[in-house]
């Protein structure tokens, strides 16, 4: 498994992004692609606490935590004041979340 720094990320969403892939896209992407690995690791598994910062991603936290609501894991998110209450794809994930029965609970800086 290659690693990459978050500078190497935050480089390679900006490409994708200027090559014309929707953030949103990479977003539900990566969310998704965490429920996935760590469902693979962690069969069995049946709590998961998930933390979300600001921005993206928090929303990739609400991505990964509305998938594995939908695989009937018990989830526990935990979210920065204003990670996903802000507009754009950040908040779209959020309400997705809560949408499917999420229930966040607000941490203060």
């Amino acid at each position: 498994m290659k690693l990459y720094s978050a500078a190497q990320m935050r480089d390679a969403d900006a490409l994708a992004a200027a090559s014309g892939v929707p953030t949103a896209l990479l977003m539900d992407a990566a969310g998704r692609g965490v429920a996935h690995a760590l469902l693979a690791a962690y069969p069995a598994v049946s709590r998961v606490l998930v933390l979300c910062g600001v921005g993206h991603n928090g929303g990739d936290g609400y991505v990964a935590a509305t998938e594995l609501l939908a695989r009937g894991v018990s989830v526990s998110v935990y979210a920065l004041e204003g990670a996903g209450n802000r507009a754009g794809d950040a908040a779209d994930a959020r309400a997705r979340y809560l949408a499917a029965g999420g229930t966040p609970q607000l941490l203060t800086e």
